[in-house]
């Protein structure tokens, strides 16, 4: 019993277990989110110009715009990708400065 309980809450909380819609469709804010988290199974895409390494991380992953939004950056699923916490911050600090992450730090 618990196991269907269990299994029943996260067929509807999993971003990775949840259907989205077929490409070429419209998506929504929220389906689009799920749909850049699924293609990259749930893992940190951040890639290190140095070594060529993927990170790879599961934790803290964060939906991050590759193009940032105060430059311009849309929420098309191309300009998304999933970083993890902190390659999310090293990459706002990069495009954005310094300051950028002030806000959070809070």
């Amino acid at each position: 019993m618990i196991h269907y309980v269990f299994n029943d809450f996260l067929d509807r909380k999993d971003p990775l277990r949840k259907p989205t819609q077929g490409v070429g469709t419209c998506l929504s804010g929220a389906a689009t989110k799920r749909h850049v988290m699924q293609k990259a199974k749930a893992s940190c895409e951040f890639v290190d110009h140095t070594t060529g390494r993927v990170c790879g991380s599961t934790y803290q992953v964060e939906i991050d715009h590759i193009k940032p939004k105060a430059m311009g950056g849309t929420d098309e699923a191309s300009n998304l990708r999933c970083l993890c916490r902190r390659h999310n911050l090293h990459m706002s600090e990069k495009n954005l400065g310094e300051k950028a992450n002030l806000w959070r730090e809070v």
